[in-house]
């Protein structure tokens, strides 16, 4: 399932080429969401995929945002992307 949302999401980022203009406006902006409070193996997906997507950010010209907070997960802030990432776990039940 993780490997559907990472080729998806590399599927759509292939979409907007890369310039290398300095000083461009980024075309779009992403967040992922991940937690270091998974199954030992989920946070190491999750940190090489911050690291990947990353740099796939800075050679595409995209944002890419992280965050381990679930609590940023409202109306208000993701408001500010087109894309959404859960890398490895999910929000929890209150």
């Amino acid at each position: 399932m993780k490997r559907y949302f990472v080729a998806l999401l590399l599927s759509w980022v292939s979409m907007f080429p890369s310039t290398g203009t300095f000083g461009q406006q980024t075309s779009f902006k992403v967040l992922a969401f991940y937690s270091t409070k998974a199954e030992p193996d989920h946070v190491l997906f999750a940190e090489g995929a911050l690291k990947f997507f990353s740099g796939l950010s800075a050679k595409n010209n995209f944002t890419f945002d992280s965050t381990s907070n679930w609590d940023d997960m409202n109306d208000f802030n993701l408001g500010k992307y087109q894309v959404v990432v859960w890398l490895n776990d999910e929000p929890s039940k209150a």
